[in-house]
């Protein structure tokens, strides 16, 4: 006979696995109203000036005139493709990205008001930006970029010059992903490789160039990764791949990434990801993200909210 604890266990992973993949389908709504009207509201605004990032890892000409190209093609077909009613279903990954970007400022914000020799705090929260919050995301791209890719090279809808475009405008991302990984190690590695006195400053510094690069990426993917796949790729092969990313989660980084998106979700204030939110997690862990705040997310990352 199973314990009411161990029967209460398994419940609980499976409400989380159903929430997960809820988070990762959200369901009813279109791509078009979704990323077209909130996309400037849900958008994490910067604390400091931003900086212009170069995109694809690359400053040369080549590179920038072929993303160029790839965006200008996209955008006719999206633009011609405006009246569809076409769904993207990976939402999940959008909230993930969203909420490294506000991690990103906010380990920005917290390195600018660290003074004195005491980095415990500091580092903890560059641990949890980059070694937990950031490389989770990662570990979700790498294989959601390549399944994108293939999926779109099989697509029946899209034509030859859509799919080359989107490959181009994917391997941008994929070599900005790189930087991105690289720009979070340098965080890392920064405390044992300087002096405490020039740490901070270097952290508020990197965590800067770190969230530029986010944003940057997280632009591209609303104005065309987000609507193309919406478009081209069948709704019934979007859901399959939640089933994929599913098991990359265990039971206690699933609680965790549930309480930082939804936190991404109540600081955008729209309605519309609200209503997302609502349709896409069942009730039982969205009463459970205050406790999971409280005894998971806030002894990890509680550092980042001081003020």
């Amino acid at each position: 006979m199973i314990s009411l604890r161990k029967a209460s266990a398994m419940i609980l992973c499976w409400t989380l696995t159903v929430a997960v993949n809820g988070l990762i389908t959200a369901s009813s709504i279109s791509w078009r109203p979704v990323f077209g009207l909130t996309v400037a509201r849900t958008t994490p605004q910067p604390t400091t000036t931003v900086t212009t990032v170069p995109r694809g890892g690359s400053s040369s000409c080549q590179t920038s005139s072929k993303v160029q190209q790839a965006e200008e093609t996209l955008d006719r077909v999206l633009e011609d493709a405006k009246d569809q009613d076409k769904k993207f279903h990976v939402q999940g990954w959008r909230w993930h990205t969203m909420s490294v970007l506000r991690d990103a400022e906010r380990l920005q914000a917290l390195a600018l008001r660290t003074t004195g020799d005491d980095l415990s705090q500091l580092q903890k929260a560059a641990d949890y930006v980059v070694d937990f919050n950031l490389k989770a995301l990662h570990r979700v791209e790498n294989m959601f970029f390549p399944w994108m890719r293939q999926h779109m090279q099989e697509s029946k809808t899209a034509q030859p010059e859509t799919k080359q475009a989107f490959n181009a405008i994917v391997e941008n991302l994929e070599a900005d992903q790189k930087r991105l990984a690289e720009l979070g190690k340098s965080i890392t590695q920064t405390f044992s490789n300087r002096p405490n006195p020039s740490v901070a400053s270097a952290v508020a510094t990197q965590s800067e160039e770190l969230a530029n690069l986010a944003r940057s990426m997280l632009e591209r993917e609303l104005d065309y990764v987000i609507p193309t796949v919406g478009l081209c790729v069948p709704e019934n092969d979007q859901q399959k791949f939640n089933n994929q990313v599913i098991k990359f989660l265990g039971v206690l980084e699933a609680r965790v990434h549930l309480v930082h998106m939804h936190e991404v979700v109540t600081e955008s204030k729209s309605d519309l990801e609200e209503q997302l939110w609502k349709e896409s997690i069942p009730s039982l862990p969205r009463s459970l993200i205050p406790r999971w705040k409280r005894t998971l997310y806030e002894p990890m990352a509680g550092m980042l909210e001081l003020q």
